[in-house]
């Protein structure tokens, strides 16, 4: 909590108010309490006894401004400023796929709250600011390059609330259906981390093609598609490296070789330095040959 709301970032903003929601697994999330952004010891405290009693709790990333609604949740018209932009993932595979990302370009989290492992691995990731955002619709266009670049969830309205790091995150008998456990969350936080401008966030994310561009529209059309660049590859191969990230980092990396048509002799040596079994894994051997029967056929190597 202290992380999202430092002195720093509260001390010029007396009125500013944070936004709690809490609810029951499989509850409709539309009950909330505020506090003062300055007493972050009530904040933690009623949490904690939320949480200790049953609640999943939920925090507006953001910090809210004006008068609190009477009932119900905050609105756009409560936001007040950011310090981070965000991302959320929870689906399989995602994690694996946002490490590549942000390795692939750099990209340095401030904080990763972990919402749980069972069945896979669910995270929140906080980007710091150069500066903080003063204007929603700066931290929503910002929220959604992320967003497009990562392929995360639809969290980027401003006044989103997200899981509190460090609480319990008590499973729906829905999701327990599904696999998942009730299990405490975790708060990583980066002790230097890189502040980014809301410039360099946007740019991450290419423009669209213009739609009226006819030799765009004739690419696309009939031009195979480039999939990953080098870059992306090598980061997805790089990532493999990471406790029990091999197979789907490896299974992305050798869908997109064969995408590109590349041989089966061309995916073996360049995963070879990432598998127990050298240019003959068999696990290599199997990813490639699943991925030719889902994609498409297997090219020929030409002497």
């Amino acid at each position: 909590m202290s992380a999202l709301f430092s002195p720093q970032f509260v001390h010029g903003r007396p009125d500013s108010w944070v936004e709690i929601a809490y609810a029951r697994p499989g509850n409709p999330l539309n009950t909330s309490r505020i506090f003062s952004a300055h007493d972050l010891k009530a904040i933690i405290e009623f949490v904690a006894k939320a949480n200790a009693t049953g609640f999943n709790v939920y925090v507006g990333a953001a910090l809210r401004k004006g008068n609190p609604p009477l009932s119900g949740r905050a609105n756009k018209s409560h936001f007040g400023a950011a310090r981070y932009a965000w991302i959320e993932y929870d689906a399989a595979g995602d994690h694996e796929r946002v490490v590549a990302i942000c390795k692939a370009q750099r990209l340095d989290p401030a904080l990763m709250v972990v919402t749980g492992n069972t069945p896979h691995k669910r995270c929140h990731l906080y980007f710091l600011l150069a500066e903080a955002i003063t204007n929603p619709d700066d931290l929503k266009a910002t929220n959604s390059a992320l967003k497009k670049l990562f392929g995360s969830d639809h969290v980027d309205d401003p006044t989103r609330v997200l899981r509190v790091g460090g609480t319990v995150n008590y499973a729906s008998s829905a999701k327990a259906a599904r696999g998942y456990v009730t299990e405490v969350t975790t708060v990583h936080v980066n002790r230097r981390p890189t502040a980014y401008s809301v410039q360099k966030l946007r740019a991450l994310l290419p423009p669209d093609t213009e739609p009226d561009c006819p030799w765009a529209a004739f690419a696309k059309a009939h031009m195979p598609k480039l999939g990953k660049s080098v870059d992306e590859l090598l980061a997805l191969l790089d990532a493999s490296r990471e406790p029990h990230c091999w197979w789907i980092s490896m299974r992305s990396a050798i869908a997109s070789m064969v995408g590109k048509g590349w041989s089966e002799q061309a995916v073996m040596f360049a995963c070879a330095p990432y598998a127990s079994g050298g240019i003959y894994d068999k696990d290599v051997k199997k990813l490639f040959d699943d991925a030719v029967a889902k994609f498409g056929k297997k090219p020929e190597v030409r002497s």
